[in-house]
């Protein structure tokens, strides 16, 4: 068992932690069980990644945790010499998810490796598609998948899109555990990365080729060559201003190149659990001929507090309870049970 209560002192006073960091942890004085289980170890580092409860300490998700890890992993990836290849990064709809995706991208800029970091919140399966699509060496997605909101993650996938397996889970567990010091830790300035060309941010175009990807694997269009996207070829590296001049991406070509036959007769109600996938799977349904889409309106917005659920998991059954009371208005519904895109798992 490392020294807690010395390494507790060393965050509670060392300028190198954030003033709100400080002041969270000196207010835990009083309360010597919360100070030990925040420092009585490191924060464990899986064969998929990190998970743990937010908050401050080694033992708990936070800005500096996610560095250490980050840090590891860079060392790995320069040891495969893969830091032109590139990580990209996304995130969900946890709290601090943003955050943690900036810092993670910030630590491998420092250690000369390029990021591709997604504007905003998007589904994990599109994270694994982009690592294939830009030839990156590996992916990072922040999220705590189906756990309790007071939980967040960090996974990682390699350059297959899936997520890491040996020999990799060990290697990069090894250098991981090698960083037991915030002195290992390189970290540099947003605007510096932007301008040494390493900081990469992926727009809304990126979802454009995404979402064409998973329509052509549907089993209506098995076989079917489609249109020819620029995109897709990878003819042009990705870029924040790449868009596809070929028409493929075209919302009104696509329906009427996908659309399934009868779509618009069947009614689907679906809820996002608060999580990221409302926006693309209502494009993708629209897409596909799908009009009669019921979304649960109180789960529709991305929140990392999950306020209409106990448990954000899709296999509790209490989570369906509000698109279950939203079925039962229409007849011959479908209720679509998923958290995320998981339709776009064929891709995976």
């Amino acid at each position: 068992m490392m020294d807690y209560l010395r390494v507790y002192e060393e965050w509670c006073n060392d300028p190198y932690f954030d003033p709100d960091t400080r002041r969270e942890l000196k207010g835990l004085r009083d309360n010597p069980k919360e100070i030990e289980d925040r420092f009585y170890r490191n924060l464990e580092f899986g064969t998929g990644g990190l998970r743990g409860v937010l908050g401050a300490g080694t033992n708990r998700m936070n800005v500096y945790t996610v560095r250490l890890a980050t840090q590891g992993l860079a060392n790995y990836i320069l040891r495969q010499n893969g830091q032109k290849k590139g990580v990209v990064i996304a995130h969900d709809s946890r709290r601090m998810s943003p955050e943690f995706s900036r810092e993670a991208a910030l630590c491998l800029n420092a250690n000369g490796i390029r990021t591709y970091l997604f504007e905003s919140l998007r589904p994990t399966p599109e994270l694994s598609f982009a690592v294939r699509q830009l030839g990156c060496i590996a992916g990072i997605c922040v999220t705590a998948s189906h756990n309790p909101r007071e939980y967040n993650g960090y996974k990682v996938y390699w350059e297959d899109g899936a997520q890491i397996t040996p020999p990799h889970d060990r290697n990069i567990l090894a250098e991981v555990a090698q960083v037991q010091s915030f002195s290992q830790v390189k970290i540099i300035d947003e605007s510096d990365a932007r301008v040494s060309g390493l900081f990469r941010v992926i727009g809304t175009d990126f979802d454009d080729l995404y979402l064409n990807e998973v329509r052509r694997q549907s089993v209506r269009n098995q076989g079917a060559e489609g249109r020819n996207c620029e995109l897709q070829s990878g003819r042009s590296p990705y870029s924040e201003e790449r868009s596809c001049s070929g028409g493929c991406c075209d919302r009104s070509a696509v329906i009427a190149e996908h659309a399934i036959p009868f779509a618009d007769e069947v009614r689907i109600v679906y809820t996002p659990l608060h999580g990221a996938g409302c926006v693309p799977v209502r494009r993708l349904l629209s897409s596909l001929g799908f009009s009669k889409v019921y979304v649960v309106g109180e789960q529709k917005d991305p929140d990392g507090d999950f306020p209409t659920v106990s448990y954000p998991n899709p296999e509790d059954d209490g989570a369906w309870e509000l698109a279950l009371q939203l079925a039962q208005k229409w007849m011959r519904t479908l209720s679509w049970r998923q958290t995320r895109t998981r339709i776009a798992s064929a891709c995976g």
